[in-house]
């Protein structure tokens, strides 16, 4: 009988144990939001779209990537989104900074900066007693938009939000992009 006793004192010493730590214990736990699936699609379809232009221009003796990597910049800033688009070739390539920080890009040895063209402008309007700062969101992008021209480089880096992005030019024409959405507390990032 004493066994008995016995087994039972330690069943309920391993309930109440769990009880306790159950009571006791905090839970965690990630509440994630779904990807914008049509963040990437769109991404993917751009993507698609500029080898279709590269295409046009080798074929035709057309080159008409400028004008596809304006008017994307334009779409994508319209659709909230920060791009930073590099197309050209390894004597002559173009980096537009469509976001909302400055990037830096690594020419000749040294980072350069690149301002954002959709960072908003500051400066001070001043009377003699007093002085205020003003600052505006820039609304034109296509006009104010950041340009870095980049010749002779075979490889180009670029770094944006702490991140370094390495892309190779050639003889040929080649069209890059870094699209980026921030959806509340969550940034997704596309990059091709």
């Amino acid at each position: 009988m004493e066994g008995k006793r016995g087994q039972f004192f330690i069943l309920a010493a391993v309930i109440m144990s769990v009880v306790i730590v159950s009571l006791v214990t905090t839970k965690n736990y990630v509440q994630v939001s779904k990807e914008p699936k049509n963040f990437y699609d769109w991404g993917y379809g751009i993507h698609d779209e500029s080898l279709k232009v590269i295409d046009y221009g080798t074929y035709n003796q057309d080159d008409k990537l400028p004008d596809f990597a304006t008017e994307i910049g334009d779409e994508a800033v319209a659709s909230g989104y920060e791009i930073v688009i590099l197309e050209g070739n390894e004597s002559n390539a173009r980096l537009r900074n469509l976001a909302d920080l400055d990037l830096s890009v690594r020419e000749n040895g040294k980072w350069v900066n690149v301002t954002g063209g959709r960072k908003e402008s500051e400066s001070k309007v001043c009377l003699p007693d007093a002085c205020n700062e003003v600052s505006q969101r820039i609304s034109d992008y296509s006009q104010n938009s950041s340009i870095k021209v980049i010749s002779n480089q075979n490889n180009v880096t670029v770094k944006f939000y702490g991140k370094k992005y390495k892309f190779s030019l050639g003889k040929n024409k080649r069209f890059y992009m870094i699209l980026q959405k921030k959806i509340g507390d969550e940034v997704y990032i596309y990059s091709k």
